[in-house]
């Protein structure tokens, strides 16, 4: 999955029952926190979250990050479907509707097997 992060934006810490997730950065700057760690990411690096890890990451550059992201085993998928608008191809700006979008993730994350801390 692309994920486009605009200048302080990313998701609250959460961790994933069933899946272990990847990230590679393809432009920006990502700050991560896994458990009790702290890594700061640019383009180029890969960083991998192991399923149950407690984890968040927020954009802490001045433009818009790009990320890659990859779920093992595949399915998560399905919670990104039910809970965001897909993106037409070139578009970069981010959602104006941040509020209606984090409920609609409470809402469906334990459905997922996705857990907000």
């Amino acid at each position: 999955m692309e994920a486009l992060v605009p200048s302080g934006g990313g998701p609250p810490p959460h961790f994933h029952r069933r899946e272990d997730e990847t990230f590679y950065v393809v432009d920006g700057e990502i700050v991560f926190t896994l458990g009790d760690e702290r890594i700061t990411a640019g383009p180029g690096d890969f960083v991998n979250v192991p399923k149950g890890t407690v984890h968040n990451f927020y954009n802490a550059g001045a433009e818009t990050a790009r990320l890659i992201l990859t779920f093992t085993p595949a399915g998560i998928e399905r919670f990104f479907e039910e809970t965001l608008e897909r993106a037409p191809n070139g578009a970069h700006d981010p959602p104006d509707n941040i509020e209606e979008v984090a409920a609609r993730y409470v809402a469906a994350a334990p459905r997922h097997g996705l857990e907000f801390v």
